[in-house]
């Protein structure tokens, strides 16, 4: 915690350096480091804070990457909080702009967010929905671990929507990549 601490006084200098000769990018990268050190102490209000302060620093200068940055915090430090609707909000934001730019890693990210989300929600036809879109990604890239995870996350939303069928068949294709 004290190294994080540490950090958090160290990033707070930069930022006053980067705020004083006008440097938007160095800007974004301290506050976008300041929000991972909260996040990393669990501070989810002060992650959230620095995150609202990055999105529109990244959006005036046109940097995508800082605005996934921002949302994929925001989300994170929304669904840490308990906070859904809102983690649901920032992860429907980030989306299309990881799907704009091909960053898949992080179009994995949203959608598993989303899953989650509502799944914690009891939507199970939204995580269905979000868990689909998961798949083929995986499969493109060839990530069996997450593609296990996700056909798993699959049969319980079946499960809970009375969907055996659907439920069994995500089974066998779970047996299918386990043999």
């Amino acid at each position: 915690m004290t190294k994080q601490l540490n950090a958090i006084s160290s990033i707070w200098q930069c930022l006053l350096i980067a705020r004083q000769i006008k440097d938007g990018r160095g800007e974004m990268a301290a506050i976008a480091q300041q929000g991972r050190s909260y996040a990393a102490l669990e501070d989810n209000a002060k992650a959230i804070e620095s995150y609202h302060q990055l999105l529109p620093i990244a959006r005036k200068i046109g940097n995508r990457e800082g605005e996934i940055i921002a949302l994929a915090g925001l989300s994170s430090a929304y669904a840490a909080q308990k906070d859904h609707a809102k983690a649901i909000e920032s992860y429907h934001q980030m989306l299309p702009i990881v799907r704009e730019i091909g960053n898949r890693e992080m179009e994995i990210v949203a959608l598993a967010g989303l899953g989650s989300a509502y799944a914690a929600l009891k939507d199970h036809t939204k995580v269905i929905e979000f868990e689909q879109q998961i798949l083929p990604i995986l499969r493109e890239i060839g990530d069996r671990k997450l593609e296990i995870a996700t056909l798993g996350r699959l049969v319980l939303a079946y499960a809970a929507r009375g969907n055996y069928a659907k439920m069994l068949a995500n089974i066998l294709r779970l047996l299918l990549i386990l043999n």
